[in-house]
């Protein structure tokens, strides 16, 4: 659906592109005709933006009714607690066989600690773009929007792919009753694989050898400062 509406945007810009040029006209127009027809293409024009708008509410609208079903029907640690940590990486390892195991497509760092362990992995983010590798970022938690856990060279997911991704295996999430960081994971290596990235950053959840994120064999591990809280 999400494609149709995208295609819908094109025709429509395509289509009425042109009227905002009155000097396309047919020059055997008069001046008064080219005005009125001006005037005419204008309203078409505007006709056809409220329809675009209207069709990028309705993408707006999935995008949330997705987000509004994951935060629902997963289990999430802001939500229930504890309960929603599972110290064990069967699910992860199932759910990345199922998706064809996208996290060997790329090379990763691995950024683990207490604190710290968020502006590690954005800085060694920005010296491998720097540097010219097309770099994945994996963090969390998100501040504004869910996407901002899947980066690309800086450039957060799209919602298509969001909404395609759980429209994809929606069945198979509800049957496993993955975790919201489980299935998170497998979306954010799912996306880097299809981007064909160089090297994802992919910092720790909780946790450490039982972290999701710990399917990964990477090129390099990193370890800030430990505090009690994970003794």
């Amino acid at each position: 659906m999400e494609k149709w509406f995208s295609q819908r945007q094109e025709e429509i810009y395509t289509r009425w592109a042109h009227l905002k040029q009155p000097g396309q006209l047919p020059a055997r127009q008069s001046q008064s005709c080219r005005h009125e027809n001006h005037l005419a293409g204008r309203s078409r024009c505007r006709r056809g933006t409220d329809w675009i708008h209207r069709l990028q509410f309705q993408e707006d609208l999935n995008y949330s009714q997705t987000l509004e079903w994951l935060f629902e029907k997963l289990p999430m640690f802001q939500r229930i607690g504890g309960a929603a940590y599972k110290a064990d990486l069967t699910n992860t390892i199932e759910f990345c066989a199922h998706l064809g195991n996208p996290e060997r497509n790329f090379k990763s760092f691995h950024v683990a600690g207490t604190n710290g362990k968020g502006s590690t992995s954005h800085m060694l983010s920005a010296v491998l773009q720097e540097h010219g590798f097309k770099t994945g970022l994996f963090t969390s938690p998100h501040l504004k929007d869910f996407r901002e856990r899947m980066r690309i060279n800086g450039q957060i997911a799209s919602e298509e792919f969001v909404v395609e991704f759980v429209e994809n295996h929606k069945e198979y999430l509800e049957e496993k009753q993955l975790s919201f960081f489980e299935m998170t994971v497998g979306m954010a290596f799912s996306y880097f694989s299809e981007q064909q990235i160089d090297i994802a950053v992919l910092e720790v959840g909780m946790g450490g050898r039982l972290d999701s994120t710990n399917v990964v064999l990477p090129e390099i591990s990193v370890i800030t400062n430990i505090s009690f809280d994970h003794q």
